[in-house]
């Protein structure tokens, strides 16, 4: 049986750091059991799944820098052939998402859609739930090139005036399945230089391998201080999993905005089946069911 160290080391989660003087924080990720639940949940091709993991690896990064409960949703939508990707992920280590795409991406090998921008024309919409505020704090971004990691650099660059370096991988097996996946955000804090950052940015481009640093084992902040030359601490570590909320209390509950002609026109109709569209799981109407609606 694995013993306990490489149950944590191969357990899906985000690291979070800061650098010893204070002027950068990061967070290394690995989710590659996430990534693939979600692939397996939508029965998704290669293709709509390298997507659909780059968008909940943002976004699990995008939340690694809240609090308890408090959400970061990555919406993607264009009119190209991938029309929507839609992520949300809480900083308590759970996410979910889905994907909406024209079939025809899967004429595109897994490698050539690195190059493609198949959102075509679009936006993305990024929205953070605090605990101290009442509505989200929305910014839009127009999608530039369709890579995902371009876009919401953009959006830290443009909306929060963040300097960000942001790292994506995603990795197949002969099957088409996910076999490894994972995500680093660098961001400046307050008092950094503009070349301290470009310098860290150089280092990073030149010497950090995402892929063999989430496959090799080795604690994130050992990998940091080796190829960086600057020394991370350790801030914070969470276990990461694909998680849905959704129940089917919960749909009858939105079931009951609509109007009664329609409740009854679906119970009529036989249109008893409600999917989930962050989960794909099904859930059945019952006669007991419409009674309560």
């Amino acid at each position: 049986m694995p013993d306990i160290k490489t149950k944590f080391i191969n357990r899906d989660r985000f690291t979070r750091l800061m650098t010893k003087d204070g002027m950068f924080r990061a967070t290394f990720l690995k989710n590659s059991v996430t990534v693939l639940n979600a692939q397996q949940k939508h029965n998704l091709p290669p293709q709509a799944a390298y997507f659909l993991a780059l968008a909940l690896s943002s976004v699990t990064l995008t939340a690694s820098f809240f609090k308890g409960e408090e959400r970061a949703i990555l919406d993607f939508s264009g009119d190209g052939l991938i029309t929507k990707i839609y992520t949300e992920a809480v900083h308590a280590g759970e996410a979910r998402g889905y994907i909406n795409f024209d079939d025809r991406i899967t004429v595109f090998g897994v490698d050539e859609i690195q190059s493609e921008n198949l959102f075509g024309y679009g936006t993305l919409r990024v929205s953070k739930i605090f605990y101290d505020k009442t509505e989200p704090v929305t910014g839009i971004v127009d999608i530039s090139n369709g890579t995902i990691v371009d876009d919401l650099e953009l959006y830290y660059s443009q909306s929060e005036q963040i300097p960000t370096k942001i790292l994506l991988t995603v990795s197949f097996d002969e099957n088409g399945m996910i076999k490894t996946s994972g995500g680093f955000i660098l961001q400046a804090m307050p008092g950094s230089s503009h070349s301290q950052f470009e310098t860290m940015v150089h280092t990073l481009k030149e010497n950090f391998d995402l892929l063999k640093a989430i496959e090799s084992g080795v604690t994130p902040e050992e990998i940091l201080n080796k190829t960086l030359n600057t020394e991370f601490t350790v801030i914070k570590t969470t276990p990461v999993d694909f998680f849905c909320r959704c129940t089917k209390t919960g749909f009858m509950n939105k079931l009951l905005t609509l109007g009664p002609d329609e409740i009854k026109g679906m119970k009529s109709d036989g249109n008893r089946e409600i999917v989930c569209h962050f989960c794909n799981k099904k859930y059945h109407l019952e006669d007991k069911d419409f009674d309560y609606l």
